[in-house]
């Protein structure tokens, strides 16, 4: 999905933002998948090096994200809709990362959407204190218009995440979180193309008999939930996006070689645009059963072709020598993520917010029946909700009707 961009340094900082590479850790950056425009993207993210007074504090969204920073432990998903304005205007989440440890931050924007976020990765100074710009130092930060950071931190301690999308580039985002080396395998091996499964998912074999022995099956189907993250097999630019009577709404990606190209279809999404510069494991489309696949449950037709599409291979031996990588966003969500933004109100009393999203998280408030609250994302089975008293926290998804 998205597209490499190099490392630049940065001589202060207030110039237009860029990566910025600290002694503690080597940073790459992931541009969006979705066309560049002309201009420059303005995002008003204060430098954390600069001391901020009370009152710019209360008005500066990246302050107020540091103030509820989420505790949270790699592997870390969320759906996550941005708003001008509020508590849904930035979001920080706080992390340990051990000694050469490596972290891929990434904010998926919404479909068809460039998506101008700025990700910084900021280390904590002082950590007897609470969050304050004066106790961190920024060591990392992915461009405007990037959507995805990775470091190696060389250097283990505490770290903040920050995200803050442009103005303009609100909406919802699917954030992901991994503390985990990137996929790697042996010469030639591919990433598995199906997030959170392997070939144990393959139920329909190449070769196989279709429309009763008249042709054999080009490829194999490996079959997930609906929406599971589709991935990009290996480095390559996308060549074909389209949608046809058979495949549903289909992909080809062709390897860096060109040599090579694979197909994708019966998608329920396609993330990337014809001419995307992908890396292997990036998220480029959706389990889906679009095409002549929509009386079957989802799942993806997976298809390896030579000399100009012409020519279909066999694609089995190179998906058990596959490896896995990190799925963007594998974890299901229980929430309604489409009521992301609105409100919502407790259908039984005692409902306990949490701190964070796991049963241990301190308990910050308990809610009475009735009690509405904001919807500001979704992960796992918790919703975040920001309270009457403008308190943020985590609370089960289950106990929540959406509001009308």
């Amino acid at each position: 999905m998205p597209t490499r961009s190099r490392a630049t340094a940065i001589r202060s900082p207030l110039t237009v933002p860029v990566l910025i590479l600290g002694p503690a850790l080597l940073v790459t950056a992931c541009a969006s998948a979705r066309p560049r425009g002309p201009e420059p993207l303005a995002i008003p993210v204060q430098p954390p090096a600069e001391v901020v007074g009370d009152d710019a504090t209360e008005a500066l969204p990246g302050e107020r994200a540091l103030a509820h920073a989420v505790v949270i432990r790699p592997p870390y998903r969320e759906a996550f809709r941005f708003s001008p304005g509020g508590s849904a205007a930035a979001v920080a989440y706080r992390l340990e990362l051990g000694d050469g440890a490596h972290v891929r931050v990434e904010a998926e924007p919404p479909l068809l959407r460039r998506g101008g976020v700025v990700i910084e990765l900021l280390e904590i100074v002082d950590r007897s204190a609470p969050l304050a710009s004066d106790l961190l130092r920024l060591v990392a930060r992915a461009e405007p218009g990037a959507h995805e950071l990775e470091a190696r931190v060389v250097r283990g301690g505490e770290y903040v995440v920050r995200i803050q999308p442009a103005p303009g580039h609100e909406g919802l985002y699917r954030i992901a979180i991994v503390d985990a080396a990137p996929a790697s395998g042996g010469e030639g091996s591919l990433v598995f193309p199906v997030a959170g499964v392997g070939v144990e998912a393959i139920r329909g074999g190449y070769g196989a008999p279709r429309d009763g022995g008249r042709r054999r099956h080009q490829g194999v189907d490996i079959f997930a939930p609906r929406g599971t993250p589709v991935l990009a097999v290996a480095d390559g630019v996308v060549r074909g996006v389209s949608v046809s009577a058979a495949g549903g709404k289909v992909i080809w990606l062709e390897a860096e070689d060109g040599e090579v190209a694979y197909y994708y279809a019966h998608l329920d999404a396609q993330l990337v645009e014809v001419g995307t510069r992908v890396r292997a494991g990036d998220v480029i489309g959706r389990v889906g059963n679009t095409g002549n696949a929509r009386r079957a449950s989802p799942h993806l037709h997976f298809g390896v072709y030579r000399r100009g599409r012409r020519i279909a291979l066999d694609p089995t031996p190179l998906l058990q020598a596959a490896v896995s990588a990190v799925p963007v966003n594998g974890e299901s969500v229980e929430g309604d993520v489409g009521a992301l933004g609105g409100s919502a109100r407790t259908v039984e009393a005692d409902v306990p917010v949490h701190a964070a999203p796991t049963e241990d998280a301190a308990v910050v408030d308990t809610l009475a029946a009735g009690a509405l609250v904001k919807l500001l994302g979704a992960t796992g089975r918790w919703y975040r909700v920001e309270l009457p008293d403008g308190g943020i926290g985590f609370a089960p998804a289950a106990r929540f009707e959406v509001a009308q």
